[in-house]
């Protein structure tokens, strides 16, 4: 690995505070955004510090559209916007719009990372419960744009579904979760649940009361239970809020839920990535419940 992030910790520190805490003018916000969007673009092409790069380069670009076609468009958005804010041609005042659109340009390159992640160590049944656990920990936007791309190529399966629809109702709210079900009712009433894995784990797990009345009501597809675990969810931040949504939120949950456990294959890969998507963020603190509640896969 070419990429240290640690040499950038003041420059990450930096860029992300100007970007997103300082009091400065949308203008030097948007070229911290930029300056920032850089080192992620070093991160995702494994470029260390001593190559110069920029973001236009035609090089830059030939590797980024090899990896993914969208991730230059998502790039090319954020140096369009960036070189404006450096340049004297700019002239007009800058919205937040703008850098709103940067932002969530920016949030797919965080989403790549793990997009890249999974599409090498595939969710299904083999993979461990605590990647799972863990990625469950970021900000549901980049779990949204991770699932939603790797749910259109190739990974159509229950264990991406359950975890998509969920991301959709955390993401946005509960109607356009519903519309996503309905919308892949097909593919998803042909996701049989549950399946050999699910049954015998819950089997160890379970009481044998338990287990017969699971086994009595549980769903029969991934239909069925996107249906009933959005509805049960739906009911439930009703009256509760949501225990995260931006990074500075997750990233409390990150720092109290994170487990280490060198027998699980790609966790460190998992939370090295994680570790640099929280990097130079603020916690914050003030708009987050105590208790952390997990709707797991036996919830019917």
């Amino acid at each position: 690995m070419n990429f240290n992030r640690h040499k950038y910790d003041d420059m990450i520190s930096d860029e992300i505070h100007d970007a997103f805490y300082s009091d400065q003018s949308l203008r030097g916000r948007i070229a911290s955004l930029r300056a920032y969007a850089e080192i992620v673009v070093r991160k995702i092409l494994d470029i260390d510090e001593s190559e110069q790069i920029t973001l236009g380069n035609h090089k830059i670009r030939e590797q980024l559209e090899q990896k993914n076609p969208l991730l230059y468009d998502k790039v090319n958005k954020i140096r369009l916007t960036g070189n404006d804010g450096t340049h004297t041609q700019h002239i007009n005042k800058f919205t937040e719009n703008q850098f709103n659109d940067m932002r969530d340009a920016l949030f797919w390159l965080y989403a790549y990372l793990f997009i890249d992640f999974f599409q090498r160590n595939p969710m299904n049944e083999n993979l461990h419960a605590l990647i799972y656990s863990q990625f469950s920990l970021l900000p549901p936007i980049i779990r949204y744009d991770t699932l939603s791309y790797i749910f259109k190529h190739g990974q159509q399966n229950i264990y991406v579904a359950d975890r998509l629809s969920m991301a959709v109702l955390k993401t946005y709210d509960s109607k356009r979760a519903f519309e996503w079900i309905e919308k892949n009712k097909k593919s998803l009433l042909a996701m049989k649940y549950p399946n050999r894995e699910i049954i015998g784990y819950a089997f160890k797990v379970m009481e044998k009361d338990q287990f017969n009345n699971w086994i009595r009501n549980v769903p029969t597809d991934a239909y069925q239970l996107c249906t009933r675990r959005i509805s049960k969810l739906s009911i439930f931040f009703k009256n509760h809020r949501k225990y995260y949504t931006t990074l500075e939120q997750a990233k409390l949950y990150y720092k109290n839920y994170r487990l280490n456990d060198e027998t699980v294959p790609g966790l460190n890969e998992l939370h090295e990535l994680m570790d640099f998507v929280f990097q130079g963020r603020n916690i914050d603190t003030g708009s987050i419940d105590n208790q952390l509640i997990s709707f797991s896969v036996f919830d019917n």
